[in-house]
């Protein structure tokens, strides 16, 4: 359920297509306290993500996971499966859910991931995740919580937009 709230991405950039998506991630990010993220799309006709932008981290870290399938065992490839926010609180729960991903993790951390559902004919775009030093808390605060939906939709409604004007990206 997402919830109801006037605008997450409050002064939205006037750009579109991926400028606009990384604006609207590092919003998302600063309103969270979030220090690296980032946005997957689907690929038109396959169970494929593909990294869209990302904020925080030099590209060869996440260079392993430019390109997956929905089916690999991720936290946002979960989110996106399932429909709902995945949290990761901590790097042992990492290493039971998801242990490739957490040998490559440097340090601790907490880790959410949300997905971008389309209304339309498109049920989901992608997905986002958002991941915090390991001084947050292992819980996701409610505020947290309702920032992550409510941006995961404004960017989900954007890319449906964007859709249903021929600029599928």
């Amino acid at each position: 359920m997402v919830p109801e709230h006037p605008t997450f991405l409050e002064g939205r950039s006037p750009r579109s297509g991926l400028d606009a998506l990384a604006d609207d991630l590092v919003k998302t990010l600063e309103g969270v306290g979030a220090h690296l993220g980032a946005v997957y799309l689907l690929a038109p006709d396959a169970d494929v993500l593909e990294l869209a932008v990302m904020k925080g981290a030099p590209r060869d870290f996440i260079r392993p996971w430019e390109r997956m399938s929905l089916a690999t065992p991720m936290p946002v490839t979960d989110a996106i499966r399932h429909r709902r926010l995945v949290w990761v609180g901590d790097e042992k729960e990492m290493a039971r859910d998801y242990p490739g991903a957490a040998l490559v993790m440097p340090y601790e951390f907490s880790l959410a991931a949300v997905p971008l559902l389309g209304t339309g004919p498109v049920s989901a775009y992608g997905g986002m995740f958002a991941l915090w030093a390991g001084t947050h808390s292992s819980e996701l605060s409610p505020t947290e919580r309702e920032r992550l939906l409510g941006a995961a939709a404004e960017m989900a409604q954007g890319l449906e937009e964007a859709d249903r004007q021929g600029r599928r990206l």
